[in-house]
């Protein structure tokens, strides 16, 4: 759907939309998986879920679709990966 949302409150690595779903996406290069998902940090969590609210007011279509927030892994030397469902809004959307 986009990449590289810019909002008020901040850019969206990736939106990708598929049947009815809206993965808001965090990429993280880092040396391992592990250090990726620790790079999302609750503040950086709190900021992408007001980005993605403003976005979502924006283009009221958007409301009716379920929202996940995932995390991409890049690492060297191996494919990305996906991290599903890596956390969930801190309050409802």
């Amino acid at each position: 759907m986009a990449e590289r949302e810019k909002t008020l409150f901040g850019e969206i690595d990736l939106i990708a939309g598929k049947r009815g779903l809206v993965a808001v996406l965090e990429m993280k290069a880092r040396p391992d998986l592990r250090r990726g998902i620790e790079a999302v940090s609750a503040r950086q969590q709190h900021r992408i879920e007001h980005a993605n609210d403003w976005l979502v007011a924006q283009r009221p279509a958007l409301r009716q679709r379920q929202m996940r927030f995932d995390m991409i892994g890049v690492i060297s030397y191996r494919l990305p990966i996906h991290v599903e469902d890596e956390w969930h809004p801190s309050r409802g959307m």
